[in-house]
């Protein structure tokens, strides 16, 4: 999964995130209560600090439930969304330049 463009982890139970530190072409990563399902314990913000110094291009939402912050927004979703309800493959558009 090196090409991965758009990663929604949300309500997971993620203790290593170091794993994520691979993935150059990230553009948008969801991480809201990826360490957990305790809207009372976010990501530790040194988690956050380190993602968004490790990807200065990537959108980042750790403060929005996992479709919202505009997940559901963006071109791509509805590619994806196209892509599973027709069984048809389509190109995404190319992202403007960083």
């Amino acid at each position: 999964m090196k090409q991965v463009l758009d990663l929604n982890i949300c309500f997971n139970y993620i203790k290593d995130y170091s794993p994520l530190m691979g993935l150059s072409t990230l553009r948008r990563l969801w991480i809201y209560n990826s360490n957990n399902y305790s809207a009372s314990d976010p990501i530790p913000k040194e988690v956050v600090t380190q993602l968004k110094s490790a990807f200065p291009h990537c959108q980042i939402d750790y403060t929005h439930y996992s479709t919202l912050g505009g997940w559901r927004e963006h071109p791509r979703y509805f590619v994806i969304f196209d892509i599973f309800k027709n069984s048809v493959y389509q190109p995404f558009a190319p992202d403007p330049a960083p």
